[in-house]
């Protein structure tokens, strides 16, 4: 992202009254879409930061290109650690195994890097109860009518907790 987009496409809106006014209620609606979406409050200048949103302020198209404004939203840093925590929630394994990764390759030589080695295991969703995780690559809701498939309650709740859904 080059500082002089965002510099540029400040002058011109602060030039113009109508695109100060467009600008104004494109922001807002594209802070509240983020908020909805992702659960996160972001600012002006992140907003900012957005090129299909600064060239949809500056055109005259009546819609945004949702395609590229969803990748360039997702690309923005504040969210990259929401989406990587919902993806793990979600029970995406290779994203868990990349977090695990990460987490494992941090140092372990105090009680101060191992307790920042179970905040962050926590903060990202990874710290386990000791259940075996399945990689099979069943989606979450595919588990769960899976396991309800299983008629022996107790072979149920096992399998759960080699899911990692019951704790």
């Amino acid at each position: 992202m080059f500082e002089s987009d965002t510099t540029q496409f400040e002058k011109l809106v602060s030039d113009s009254e109508t695109l100060k006014t467009k600008w104004t209620a494109v922001c807002e609606a594209v802070q509240t879409d983020i908020k909805n979406r992702y659960g996160l409050d972001v600012d002006e200048s992140t907003v900012r930061k957005i090129g299909e949103v600064r060239l949809f302020t500056l055109s005259n198209y009546a819609a945004l290109d949702q395609a590229e404004y969803s990748k360039q939203v997702e690309a923005l840093p504040q969210l990259a650690e929401v989406i990587r925590i919902r993806e793990i929630a979600a029970g995406n394994m290779i994203v868990r195994k990349a977090a695990l990764d990460e987490i494992n390759a941090m140092p372990n030589r105090s009680k101060t890097n191992r307790a920042d080695k179970i905040s962050e295991a926590r903060r990202l969703n990874v710290a386990t109860s000791g259940a075996d995780y399945d990689d099979s690559g069943y989606s979450h809701e595919q588990k769960v009518q899976m396991l309800l498939t299983i008629s022996n309650i107790s072979a149920r709740i096992s399998q759960a907790r080699a899911w990692g859904i019951l704790k």
